[in-house]
């Protein structure tokens, strides 16, 4: 279960610098953007990862199934940790990656067609995955249990509740990734 939350960590990494190596102003404003908008989203999805591992005692996707049906709460924080992960709009993932995207094409087109395709495969396996370890019956393999306790609750509302709110308002932190940026020499703007 973790080494999916890694795998769209290594992707969210690797548009990342290609949009540093881009050398364009929105290329570092997105890889900085989406640096910070990733620093609240993973740490979201690995909490969420550990509440069922603190529950169940297991990491293997195998096992779970039907999660919603006894921990309904847990199953909407981490439907939009998953959807803020896939980048979706009106979350801080999305504007980062659009604009560390129009720095890849403004630079390269053809490298960032290609890195853009990204975004196709990490919504395939990040709703594979929801969707497997939420969705269907009841597994056999795991003990009924309670949904999250007011500490776990307490611990990802504010996570949830920035991550979406830097997806509304991102001029709070473009605008202070501008005045870096912009006093960097050679950025052309």
């Amino acid at each position: 279960m973790v080494q999916i939350k890694i795998y769209r960590s290594l992707s969210h990494m690797a548009i990342i610098i290609m949009a540093i190596f881009s050398f364009s102003f929105q290329g570092l404003q997105g890889a900085l953007f989406l640096s910070i908008a990733h620093g609240i989203t993973s740490p979201g999805l690995f909490i969420c990862a550990g509440i069922l591992y603190d529950r169940f005692h297991t990491r293997t996707i195998i096992y779970y199934r039907g999660i919603t049906i006894y921990m309904p709460l847990f199953s909407i924080f981490f439907f939009i940790f998953t959807l803020a992960n896939m980048a979706t709009p009106l979350t801080g993932n999305f504007i980062g990656e659009f604009l560390c995207f129009l720095g890849i094409l403004n630079q390269n087109p053809i490298l960032g067609v290609l890195a853009s395709l990204s975004i196709i495969l990490v919504a395939a396996y990040s709703i594979w995955f929801y969707n497997r370890v939420v969705f269907g019956s009841y597994s056999l393999f795991l003990k009924p249990t309670i949904d999250l306790t007011f500490r776990e609750f307490s611990i990802l509302l504010p996570l949830l509740l920035f991550i979406i709110y830097i997806g509304i308002f991102p001029n709070i932190i473009l605008d202070l990734i501008e005045f870096y940026i912009s006093n960097i020499p050679s950025i052309h703007i």
